[in-house]
């Protein structure tokens, strides 16, 4: 029997070492040392765990190292590699050394600085490599780890700091090396036990990837600065790899590697190397049984098709049609269940096994509409299919990381195909709901589907946008039909009932899947975008700043990139603003109203100037709306495909995103935005603050270890001001009035233009909308006030911030009432004004709405 406390050591042991070693052999140890032909071998008592050598590639990449699962809870693997000295130094380096490890599932994660590393040369090669575990030496650091984990809801945040292990590092001499880390696990155990909860996960089957970061202590960026490269034929190339988003423990770490270099791999622990007769690991679904699914679901499609045409489907092809769905529904749910549980299944097999059930799932749920069998069985089915479909791409969408073709073109096909098939039996399955909340479910569903496409960066082909706009359009239809009761509505019903219904079309709108981009942005275009907009302004930004800041350029550029047709957002925006125009030109009272609002009420024909123009910067994402005098600047967050014939106008979603409403079946979500988002995140830099921007277009901030900051720009008005002038440095003004009042709001102002832009709270929690709106609880959010209204209990006023951490009377409560959201709502009088505030309670935080009289 395994000591399972010993077993998981050697677990993550086996992973630790892994990590590090392969960072070490690409020349991480000097500045222009490399390991001899750019190679690492492993083994384990004699016994080799990785069938060939991992070769790091030139783009910093290395190969997937393979380590067999071993029942000895004493034996680590045994690494060696070579240095060699390409630039016949003769010097000292101190090296800090970072590590960051993730599973595959996203639910494991470690961040941690593994100390200094001293390597001495003399000029004809490595004289020797050891670690700085002298704490009286000017070099020394000591070893900090910081380690999440996620399960079943619950996250376990840790960290440890303890001295540095002179034995992490063996130098055998002419250059060999070894990096042992079992003693950092027994460490990491001793400093604190509950790090076994954390451990347990690197003890099973599974994916890992890695980064290594190297910064020299001593040199910085000056000149003999060491950085992590790869060789031919004697000529170094520095890794040109993503530096990591480090975010434990408020990204801690994240500033000790400023100027470091990275190289990142991937690690898979397996049952058998490949070859050793124990089969492959993920053959949890085999591929004979896959096919021959496939080649079922493409006969019954054909019949099911077939038998439509002629009428109906029949109870035999009903039948047979729900023996293929529970075959596909068992399929998904072994690879999922096989992932989660830590054993290694190729994203091939996940890809094989979802685009065969999603063919079963589009048959299966198009059938509950074509028969006159008892379809719940059916229903039943497909929704599994859909549901266990979705998890499963979640699982590769986690394991693309930041890399801009994760899949090969192969396996974007096949995304392509599910992504056409999966939003069939959404839309079929819509047909069939019976309440508001089933329909909801489905378009969760919808949504966390489209997600994982654009994670996984998926060229949408034109065919495959066309299907999802046509099952967005249906959905649509689905969610008319149940809120005004009758058969099915046509595009044209479902528009005039919207047309009629301003509320309905609200409701409706929050509930559609955002369409994702026709064609994804590149890392290097965004970077670009990065470089340029910093060095025309002056700035320079952080590692993490400027990561962040690429994540939320990348979103915006994304969304731009959505074509319907031949149009992009921008075109989009701009024809549906001069058809809203056209609208309060041509009607009655000659002003519409926008949004019932203190900023932005409405647009007047009598103001004059009648222009409107959107007007796109690329470079900052920016939009800026113009309605005559008025002036907006925004961020277009989501592209959703609507019916035809719906009155060009404006909506407000439940959280306070405006819906640009075309009548040619387009709508464009915005959010306010900063006036020039490279000015707001340097200044927050400046400050020592990692802004990272949402997708509904608010942004949080790291204060410390235990409290956050959660805003969103208003919709500020700024009428005359000339937004295309330089903003220039930021500086923020706090407000000094009571936090509920609706006034209350910090003040971002430019030093250059003179514009200023509020600031205002909320809601920090991504399941807060989703968990009022599961409770058929209506909601409205003025981002120009942040106040929060809440249909039945009153307005409410976020507070900017936000406890990470939870008391145990709060976490007791949390356990007794959340009820399955994942969110729980306690009433109280925080601030003893006599008005009713509530304590807004998840797994992760608390947030205060105070009560607004």
């Amino acid at each position: 029997m395994i000591h399972v406390r010993r077993f998981r050591k050697s677990r993550l042991s086996q992973l630790i070492a892994a990590s590090v070693l392969a960072s070490a052999g690409t020349s991480a140890l000097a500045s222009e040392f490399v390991l001899e032909s750019n190679q690492v071998f492993w083994s384990n008592e004699g016994t080799a765990t990785s069938s060939t050598p991992a070769t790091v590639a030139a783009d910093g990449e290395a190969e997937t190292i393979s380590l067999q699962q071993t029942t000895d809870a004493t034996t680590l693997p045994n690494v060696n590699f070579t240095l060699q000295d390409l630039s016949g130094s003769n010097t000292t380096y101190n090296l800090r050394l970072l590590m960051e490890v993730k599973g595959t599932s996203g639910n494991t994660e470690v961040e941690m600085r593994l100390g200094v590393v001293r390597v001495v040369t003399d000029g004809s090669g490595v004289q020797s490599v050891s670690m700085v575990s002298n704490s009286g030496d000017g070099s020394y650091e000591s070893i900090q780890i910081y380690a999440k984990k996620v399960s079943g809801g619950a996250t376990i945040n840790l960290d440890a700091n303890f001295s540095t292990i002179a034995g992490l590092v063996t130098d055998e001499g002419s250059g060999e090396v070894s990096i042992n880390v079992n003693n950092v696990v027994d460490a990491l155990i001793e400093e604190n036990a509950l790090f076994d909860d954390i451990i347990e996960r690197f003890a099973s089957v599974g994916e890992f990837d890695y980064v290594i970061g190297i910064e020299d202590v001593d040199n910085g960026a000056g000149p003999g600065n060491a950085q992590i490269g790869t060789q031919d034929s004697g000529t170094f190339t520095v890794s040109p790899f993503n530096a990591p988003a480090l975010t434990l423990n408020g990204g801690a770490l994240d500033g000790e590697f400023d100027n470091a270099t990275y190289i990142g791999g991937r690690l898979s622990i397996v049952e058998s190397i490949p070859g050793g007769g124990d089969g492959e690991p993920d053959d949890v679904v085999s591929d004979e049984d896959v096919e021959e699914l496939d080649d079922e679901a493409e006969d019954l499609a054909n019949e099911v098709n077939s038998e439509i045409a002629d009428g109906e489907v029949s109870p035999a092809t009903v039948s047979r049609t729900e023996t293929a769905a529970e075959t596909a529904g068992t399929q998904t749910s072994s690879v999922v269940t096989a992932s989660n549980n830590g054993v290694t299944v190729t994203t091939q097999k996940l890809l094989d096994v979802v685009e065969t059930a999603s063919k079963v799932g589009a048959t299966s749920s198009t059938v509950a509409n074509n028969t006159a069998s008892d379809t719940d069985t059916l229903v039943s089915r497909s929704v599994t299919i859909m549901t266990n479909s979705v998890q499963a791409l979640e699982i590769v969408a986690n394991r693309a990381g930041d890399q801009d073709s994760p899949l090969t073109d192969a396996e974007e096909a096949q995304v392509n195909v599910a992504l056409d098939n999966l939003t069939t039996t959404g839309a079929q399955l819509s047909q069939k709901a019976a309440t508001a909340a089933d329909l909801r479910a489905i378009s969760d569903n919808m949504v966390r589907l489209v997600a994982t496409a654009k994670t996984m960066k998926v060229p949408v082909t034109e065919g495959t946008m066309g299907k999802l706009v046509s099952n967005s359009k249906l959905i649509l239809r689905s969610a008319v039909r149940l809120a005004v009761g009758g058969d099915l509505p046509s595009e044209e019903q479902a528009s005039q009932q919207l047309n009629d219904n301003p509320q309905l079309l609200n409701r409706v709108l929050d509930q559609l899947f955002p369409l994702p981009p026709s064609q994804h942005i590149s890392s290097g275009t965004v970077n670009s975008n990065i470089d340029s907009g910093s060095s025309n302004r002056g700035l320079s930004l952080s590692a993490q700043v400027r990561a962040n800041l690429g994540r939320g350029l990348g979103a915006g550029l994304g969304v731009t990139n959505t074509f319907i047709g031949d149009q992009g957002t921008p075109t989009t925006a701009n024809n549906i603003a001069q058809a809203i125009l056209d609208a309060v030109l041509g009607g009655d009272s000659g002003q519409i109203a926008i949004l019932n609002t203190g900023r932005l009420a409405e647009i007047s024909a009598a103001e004059g100037d009648m222009t409107a123009e959107v007007i796109y910067d690329e470079q900052t994402t920016r939009y800026t709306v113009r309605f005559g005098s008025e002036v907006y600047v925004g961020q277009a967050v989501g592209v959703k495909a609507v019916p035809a014939g719906l009155n060009p106008g404006l909506v407000m979603l439940a959280d306070g995103r405006v819906v640009l409403v075309g009548d040619a079946g387009i709508a464009i979500e915005l959010a306010p935005a900063p006036l020039d988002i490279f000015y707001f995140a340097s200044a927050l830099d400046n400050q020592s603050f990692t802004p990272t921007f949402r997708d509904n277009g608010s942004f949080s901030l790291a204060l410390s270890d235990n409290e956050s900051f959660s805003g969103t720009f208003a919709y500020d008005n700024l009428g005359s001001a000339d937004v295309s002038e330089s903003c220039g440095e930021v500086s923020f003004t706090a407000p000094t009035i009571a936090p509920n009042a609706p006034a209350y709001a910090f003040v971002m102002n430019c030093s250059d233009s003179g514009i200023s832009q509020n600031i205002v709270p909320f809601p920090a929690q991504s399941n807060f909308y989703s968990a009022l709106a599961s409770l058929d609880i209506d909601v409205s959010t003025d981002r120009n006030t942040g106040i929060v209204t809440v249909s039945g209990f009153g307005m409410f006023k976020p507070s900017f911030f936000v406890s990470n951490v939870r008391s145990s009377a709060e976490a007791s409560y949390y356990t007794t009432n959340e009820g399955g959201l994942g969110i729980a709502f306690q009433g109280m009088d925080v601030n003893a004004d006599g008005v009713l505030d509530v304590k807004v309670i998840t797994e992760n935080n608390v947030q205060i709405l105070y009560g607004v009289q």
